[in-house]
């Protein structure tokens, strides 16, 4: 299959399942429910074209690997944005397979140490559950 063609699966998938869900089973593949959608703005061309135009001339860099392979060899002031999986919200709320292998606490904490060790600028999505595991340095602004 053409890289297009994958493009174009992942944002039919993305756009049709249930709240834009990614997450995949054991085996790596793509499992999200369908989403309840009427008249599901799926392709938005113009929006499409200009991110595209945007990240092709602006030297930005989108990978798809493990964290810590992901920064090593950054430049002196990079921005670094990481959107980790939100953790579970209770003790009966266990799910963490958003990817192959899951991403629990563990990797949390993992993050949260990769992000103190780091002297960049950094940006970092995680849901209020988290907010214990980091200390001062890093600053959190929420915009509503």
């Amino acid at each position: 299959m053409s890289n297009i063609k994958k493009a174009s699966r992942i944002i039919y998938l993305n756009k049709t399942c249930y709240n834009g869900l990614y997450r995949v089973n054991s085996s790596g593949e793509f499992n999200a429910p369908f989403g309840r959608y009427k008249n599901q703005n799926i392709v938005n061309e113009t929006t499409i074209k200009a991110v595209s135009k945007f990240l092709r001339n602006n030297d930005i860099t989108i990978l798809n690997e493990d964290f810590e392979d992901a920064v090593k060899g950054i430049q002196k002031g990079a921005f670094v944005y990481f959107d980790p999986p939100y953790h579970p919200v209770s003790d009966s709320s266990n799910f963490t397979g958003y990817i192959k292998g899951g991403f629990d606490i563990y990797e949390q904490v993992r993050l949260r140490d990769l992000c103190y060790k780091l002297d960049k600028k950094i940006a970092l999505s995680f849901c209020f559950q988290i907010l214990q595991l980091h200390s001062l340095k890093i600053y959190i602004r929420i915009i509503t």
